[in-house]
């Protein structure tokens, strides 16, 4: 969110199309908005509140919350908030979270184009993982449902079925099972989210550590 005194941000765009199309009556009964959480943090709330009060001011009553894609159906732990703006004597509930059911592999195409495909530096950060074993022979050792049942850095995990990734925990290690989102970028040996049970994080169009 930008500084209000140059109205340059994209909220204050929408507060000037807002103000023309209340000279000309044409106000929209309700207004969605989504935004990153920091939306509202400390650096941004003092900007959150005028926003939240030139929309009042318009005659909108403002419903906001933070709500996470886990909550909703989507095994990815993507959290954004968002607001409903309504105009006049109306309400409005977000709808409640109920239990996540899929797993990141239930998402997934079983055909993709080539564009993809790990890169040849992913293929290279993967090779240089320390494991006992060597992950991309491993990966061959698929069963029926064409999953790779291990990728490993210490000896024993391939029979479990589980993948040890490399992690800045006190272990050393994190442990990954069939349906889990891991972290192949080049922060993984430093950051502690890079399993996540079930899901994935949000989803970015930069490759792992490119």
């Amino acid at each position: 969110m930008s500084d209000t005194s140059t109205r340059s941000g994209m909220l204050w765009e929408v507060e000037r199309i807002l103000k023309e199309c209340k000279e000309l009556n044409q106000l929209p009964d309700c207004l969605v908005m989504e935004n990153v959480p920091q939306v509202h943090g400390k650096k941004n709330l003092s900007d959150w509140e005028k926003w939240l009060d030139s929309l009042e001011e318009l005659g909108y009553k403002n419903y906001w919350q933070d709500l996470i894609a886990t909550d909703y159906g989507i095994p990815q732990t993507r959290k954004r908030t968002f607001m409903v703006s309504v105009l006049g004597n109306y309400s409005y509930e977000f709808p409640k979270p109920f239990p996540l059911t899929l797993k990141l592999k239930d998402l997934l195409e079983d055909n993709v184009d080539e564009s993809f495909y790990l890169s040849d530096k992913q293929i290279n950060d993967i090779q240089h993982w320390n494991a006992y074993e060597k992950p991309l022979e491993n990966m061959e050792k698929t069963d029926s449902k064409n999953i790779s049942p291990t990728l490993t850095t210490r000896s024993g995990a391939y029979a479990a079925g589980m993948i040890l990734v490399k992690n800045d925990t006190k272990q050393g290690y994190l442990e990954a099972t069939d349906g889990d989102g891991v972290d192949i970028s080049s922060r993984m040996k430093y950051h502690r989210g890079t399993v996540q049970k079930g899901m994935t994080q949000t989803l970015s169009t930069k490759g792992g550590g490119e």
